[in-house]
């Protein structure tokens, strides 16, 4: 059966201190506007509408810093594939104050990157992540994954997940149990989403540490010193961060990190920051998990944060 067009919600509790990176100024401004604040607000979840096309573009360049990846592409093909799959998070009885829907603070979508090539934002994706495997990866991994976009296995697919910072993590669990029914229901459909792997792109970071010559170290496990920023990122000791993705790791049959530098075009221009001070240093870590194995990824998300599937309806 085709995906329902009808409102999906789900609640959660509110957060402050929203950051995205720039775009539609109508969506970076109402964000603006809540940042530093602290709020109560209830979110739901229902379908990508054309009038999301700059806030899903704005979520897209949180994940693809510095890629020359074609995000209008992306937002583009979110937003056509909603009969079938895909879900945007708004503010609970939220409107821009003219009749137009509030403005999505996140996303969750899924790509076929063999049979949409010809999509510019699919082939971006593809080559940024084949670029970053062959630098990033072993060569054992490198080879298994090239050979996995080459359809080796069967279709692969490209799960986008990104939110703003805040949007309450039980989220998380409904929102990817109910792109596993939609891809369910797109297959009994015939469209092209039966998939041997999943992929998914997720935000990560290592701490950094000043050392005596002034040269930035990696912290790798236990607090240890890995090797200097830039070289040999796996020795670090990385952080996801959205929770959830810590727990399609441990399902994944493959996994590469890639840091994220300071400068470029569209890139970082300071480095984040804790609370106490540590500078971080972001990266981007890839993770293949067998189609066959996202069911129990998904139930491991409910039971850890103690929320059903199906709360969206």
């Amino acid at each position: 059966m085709s995906k329902g067009k009808g409102k999906r919600s789900a609640e959660g509790a509110g957060g402050n201190g929203m950051d995205v990176d720039s775009g539609d100024e109508r969506d970076e401004s109402e964000l603006r506007a809540l940042r530093d604040e602290t709020v109560d607000v209830e979110f739901e979840v229902n379908d990508p509408l054309e009038s999301d096309f700059h806030a899903l573009k704005t979520l897209l360049k949180q994940l693809f810093v510095q890629a020359p990846v074609d995000l209008s592409s992306g937002a583009d093909t979110i937003i056509a594939m909603t009969d079938y799959v895909g879900c945007v998070i708004r503010v609970l009885n939220g409107d821009e104050g003219d009749g137009q829907p509030a403005a999505c603070y996140g996303v969750i979508s899924a790509f076929n990157l063999q049979q949409w090539q010809e999509k510019p934002f699919v082939r971006d994706v593809r080559a940024l992540l084949l670029q970053k495997s062959a630098k990033h990866a072993g060569a054992k991994d490198a080879a298994r994954f090239a050979a996995l976009l080459a359809g080796a296995e069967g279709d692969v697919g490209y799960v986008v997940n990104e939110r703003v910072a805040n949007v309450p993590v039980e989220l998380a669990p409904p929102m990817h149990a109910n792109l596993l029914r939609e891809i369910g229901w797109a297959v009994e459909d015939g469209e092209p989403y039966k998939f041997s792997h999943v992929v998914y792109l997720c935000k990560s970071y290592a701490v950094m540490e000043e050392t005596s010559d002034d040269a930035p170290s990696l912290r790798g496990p236990h607090g240890k010193r890995s090797k200097r920023a830039g070289r040999g990122a796996a020795a670090a000791e990385l952080h996801y961060c959205h929770f959830e993705d810590s727990l399609l790791e441990q399902v994944a049959v493959l996994k590469f990190s890639y840091p994220i530098e300071l400068g470029g075009d569209g890139g970082l221009t300071e480095r984040p920051t804790l609370e106490t001070g540590e500078k971080l240093l972001p990266h981007r870590t890839c993770l293949v998990v067998p189609m066959d194995r996202v069911e129990s990824a998904v139930a491991l998300m409910q039971q850890t944060f103690g929320v059903a599937g199906d709360a969206i309806n």
